[in-house]
């Protein structure tokens, strides 16, 4: 995992080599123990089935970039970036310790997916 500090905000992104290889389980772990944690998810990003491209055998490319909308990931990142303090995007899991005072200035942003490092 790559982990990128910027003040009193904190970004996480997960990448592993395979699919179903518990990126998402591990970001829904972590988002329960730290407050103001928001996920981006690449498997939101999907195109649909008939913007996907087929291959010969008729097979469907979704382990492509082209299969995914990154423009759209990326933006949402921004967005997140610019206002991670947006109640929408986050908000402290319940029963969050008391030895987490002062967490909650600090926002955490874990962007998990398979082609995260293979965009521009």
């Amino acid at each position: 995992p790559c982990l990128t500090c910027y003040s009193n905000v904190i970004s996480s992104t997960l990448q592993f080599s395979v699919t179903n290889g518990g990126k998402s389980t591990l970001a829904r772990k972590l988002k329960k123990l730290l407050p103001n944690c928001t996920i981006i998810s690449q498997d939101d990003f999907f195109k649909t089935e008939s913007e996907v491209l087929v291959d010969d055998r008729g097979f469907l490319q979704y382990d492509v970039l082209d299969a995914l909308h990154m423009d759209k990931m990326v933006a949402r990142i921004h967005s997140w970036m610019a206002n991670p303090e947006d109640p929408a995007l986050t908000k402290p899991p319940s029963g969050t310790d008391d030895d987490q005072k002062g967490a909650e200035d600090t926002f955490v942003l874990i962007v998990e997916g398979f082609l995260l490092y293979n965009y521009k």
